[in-house]
């Protein structure tokens, strides 16, 4: 009888055991959300004429494009739109100048003036939200805990009072709650 006590006391011991390793497992996870921050700056591009065509005379009126509007900035800036007279207008990149790129608008109709205000829109953050529990400090390097790798190391792009926008994590990543 005495052994079958030992028996059911270790069989419980380890069941607790086993349930209290399950109950490690099942922490609260989380997943990161994308962001992508966008502002808008008053910028000025410079018009440039497109070469007249031969059939100038089919359009008395002056109603078709004879222009497109160029813009230069810093390459380390991708911007994502140009707004001139209330319409946002898509940009394609035509060159890089040194440390800087160049973009223009589809061709529009514009005045003959050499400069024009517009709006121009760009990404300042781009990377993955996280709320500030999920994410631990030591030293000067920041950690969060991913399910499946454990501790990783991330960078912090920008900081809120309720997280942070990290780059150094996959999307679809899992994370775990210290």
């Amino acid at each position: 009888m005495e052994k079958l006590s030992k028996y059911v006391a270790f069989v419980l011991i380890g069941l607790a055991i086993l349930f209290g390793i399950i109950k490690l497992q099942k922490k609260p996870t989380i997943h990161p959300k994308e962001i992508n921050s966008t502002i808008t700056t008053p910028y000025q591009a410079t018009i440039k004429r497109l070469p007249k065509q031969e059939d100038s005379k089919a359009d008395p009126l002056g109603l078709k494009p004879n222009s497109v509007l160029e813009i230069k900035v810093p390459s380390s800036i991708t911007p994502t739109q140009l707004i001139y007279q209330k319409r946002a207008l898509k940009l394609h990149f035509v060159a890089k100048d040194g440390n800087y790129s160049i973009y223009q608008t589809e061709p529009l109709r514009t005045q003959r003036k050499a400069k024009a205000a517009i709006e121009l829109e760009f990404t300042i953050a781009n990377g993955l939200f996280v709320p500030k529990e999920a994410v631990v400090q030591r030293d000067k390097d920041y950690y969060v805990f991913l399910k499946d790798r454990g501790e990783q190391r991330v960078t912090i792009i920008k900081q809120s009072p309720k997280g942070y926008i990290v780059s150094g994590i996959e999307k679809n990543a899992t994370l775990l709650l210290p």
